[in-house]
């Protein structure tokens, strides 16, 4: 992964952006990471994974509440249900041009 302070990524953009079409540019600060410049492409690949795995753990935890509620174990089950949909608002529409809300 290539690093560049955020004076150098200012004054070459175009060269940054060429970069991250290839992997993942960090952009420092005082040496620190500030920010990372990723391609589209792999934008948009990082969305639908986590959109993915974010589904997927809820839909455990909906199953988990399920289960409490058919032991009759209301209040864990609301909990359970509470946390299922926290877990759908974490990834929420990231994509860029236009393609939030997937």
């Amino acid at each position: 992964m290539r690093r560049i302070s955020s004076k150098g990524a200012a004054r070459r953009m175009a060269a940054v952006l060429d970069a991250a079409d290839a992997a993942p540019v960090v952009i420092e600060r005082r040496g620190k990471p500030r920010a990372v410049v990723v391609s589209a492409r792999r934008f948009d690949l990082y969305e639908t994974v986590l959109r993915a795995l974010t589904d997927e753990m809820a839909s455990e935890v909906l199953e988990a509440a399920r289960g409490a509620a058919r032991a009759g174990r209301a209040g864990e089950a609301a909990a359970l249900n509470a946390e299922a949909a926290a877990l759908r608002r974490a990834a929420p529409g990231l994509a860029v041009g236009g393609k939030s809300g997937k």
